[in-house]
């Protein structure tokens, strides 16, 4: 499997996602993260691969200059603590595709917790939120937005009246 390399802050936000976990979660996962970087149970690395210690990277920064991890690293030390696998490049696409739907309800007036039903000769609101957003290449698949939206009703961030 080929490795990619990403900033540490990344791994509790897609876990956060992917896994749905609370806030208490993604704080202990955060702080047993930060003391496995710290105490080098996952090497500390820069944008480039390249491995850092410790003593460089006593601020913690976002960005190209924050401290990076490879995705092998990260996932073996995940599988000796956590029921999880990290898995960025899909949960990414899953996010922006669901924030895509979120924010297009929002800018045409519907409240995502309380949509209208469909009514009979007219099209409902999942058709016009995909109308509105047929040419965002995350949705090329044509199943991609159908996926998308029965996530998002799944994890009770969707609701019809």
């Amino acid at each position: 499997m080929l490795d990619s390399i990403f900033p540490w802050q990344r791994v509790s936000e897609d876990l956060r996602d992917s896994y749905h976990l609370d806030d208490a979660q993604v704080f202990k996962f955060v702080c047993d993260f930060a003391y496995a970087l710290i105490y080098g149970d996952i090497p500390m690395r820069d944008s480039s691969g390249v491995r850092v210690t410790v003593q460089e990277n006593l601020i913690v920064r976002i960005g190209n200059e924050s401290v990076h991890v490879w995705r092998s690293d990260v996932d073996e030390w995940l599988s000796s603590r956590y029921p999880f696998k990290w898995n960025p490049q899909k949960i990414k696409i899953q996010r922006t595709q669901e924030n895509l739907i979120l924010d297009e309800l929002r800018n045409r007036r519907f409240q995502p917790l309380a949509l209208p039903r469909n009514q009979s000769g007219h099209p409902g609101v999942k058709k016009t939120i995909r109308c509105s957003l047929k040419s965002y290449e995350v949705f090329a698949s044509p199943s991609s937005f159908d996926k998308a939206w029965e996530r998002l009703s799944k994890i009770s961030k969707i609701a019809y009246l």
